[in-house]
């Protein structure tokens, strides 16, 4: 008999205390939204995600797709903005998984994207032996975005000795981007006249954000 007493009384109780009113709150401060605020965008490509906005808006400007059918022609994994009429899709090469060229004629120089194992810095030390130069450590070089990270720049000038039976020249220089990114080593060279390389520095810089997998 107690017990059948008691249990209305608790269910009464809980009744009690759902039904009550949350206290009232008086807004005093406003902000403006965000991204974190609005829905996900579910078939947003990658470029939308992690492409830096003015590049993203970029590329929509200049009518290129964000699918890379026209951005990255050659290239079956990668898209990115090309920072001047004179840089060009080249064939497709061995090793290079987007290949181009800029400036004309003999004069013309290369830009190349590579996906590698190894370290960076034996990397880093191969490309200053390219050029008989003295290798830098990795913690002095210079920084750049590079795939949403902070990647290593290397810049070196002289007389370049690509190996695997191409010949040398001289008054070259190399422009360097490197970064690990899914366990592996992505790097980006632009090698060419050194004039002509130092005169795009700021495109070589530009090219390497803009960067992204499909």
């Amino acid at each position: 008999m107690k017990a059948r007493a008691f249990l209305p009384v608790l269910f009464f109780g809980l009744v009690t205390v759902s039904c009550r009113k949350p206290d009232e709150v008086e807004i005093s401060e406003t902000r403006v939204l965000t991204t974190l605020d609005e829905e996900p965008a579910v078939n947003a490509t990658s470029s939308e995600q992690f492409l830096p906005p003015e590049v993203l808006s970029q590329i929509q400007a200049s009518g290129q797709s964000l699918d890379g059918s026209e951005a990255a022609a050659g290239s079956s994994a990668w898209i990115y903005l090309l920072p001047a009429a004179d840089w060009k899709e080249a064939d497709k090469a061995p090793m290079r998984e987007v290949n181009l060229t800029f400036g004309d004629g003999e004069q013309a120089g290369e830009v190349y994207l590579s996906v590698s194992g190894g370290g960076l810095q034996p990397n880093v030390d191969r490309w200053y032996r390219q050029f008989g130069a003295d290798t830098q450590p990795i913690a002095e070089l210079g920084r750049l975005e590079f795939l949403g990270k902070q990647g290593y720049l290397v810049e070196a000038t002289g007389r370049y000795e690509p190996g695997m039976g191409r010949p040398g020249k001289d008054g070259q220089a190399l422009l360097g981007a490197i970064v690990e990114d899914q366990g592996r080593l992505v790097t980006v060279k632009m090698i060419g006249p050194e004039a002509d390389v130092q005169a795009r520095r700021e495109q070589f810089v530009k090219f390497v954000a803009s960067l992204a997998r499909k």
